[in-house]
């Protein structure tokens, strides 16, 4: 078994010991996003109610895909009235961190011919905002994880 912060320990670990070379910067990218990834999955399951845990289980639901999934939850969170503007703020940051590291992640993964153009200093922004959000998820009301949860999904966005 491993642990979403694992992803993040090896990220910062090549970062650092391996250099700022460009293939070490995008496994960093990678790595880093996966690391986030799960840790909002995972902060999503602990509050959510059973009947929706199927669909944050990869392994038991493979029409859905988890990636636009959590993003449209966080997108529909961050509109909450349910929540405090401040809440809302670090949501609505965090949910387009979110979309550009995703974004970020997959040219990292699968465009061998594009440069990455961002400074490290501007992805650790990104990773920063999101972190934030995954620390927000933990004050956020159960009653109100569902709640957007079940809008979401009703959405077909994502299947």
């Amino acid at each position: 078994m491993i642990y979403p912060n694992e992803f993040s320990i090896v990220a910062n670990r090549i970062l650092n010991e391996l250099g700022k070379e460009e293939a070490y910067i995008r496994t960093y990218i990678g790595r880093k996003y996966y690391y986030l990834f799960l840790e909002l999955r995972e902060r999503i399951k602990r509050k959510i109610s059973n009947e929706y845990l199927f669909y944050l289980n990869e392994e038991e639901n493979i029409n859905i895909n988890l990636h636009s999934l959590l993003k449209n939850f966080l997108f529909n969170l961050s509109r909450s009235d349910a929540l405090s503007r401040e809440s809302r703020k670090i949501l609505r940051i965090g949910t387009q961190s979110f979309r550009s590291l995703r974004k970020l992640r997959n040219v990292s993964d699968y465009k061998i011919y594009s440069t990455i153009t961002l400074s490290i200093q501007d992805i650790n922004k990104q990773i920063k905002n999101i972190e934030e959000v995954v620390k927000e998820l933990e004050n956020i009301d159960k009653k109100i994880i569902n709640n957007t949860f079940r809008l979401t999904i009703q959405n077909k966005e994502i299947i």
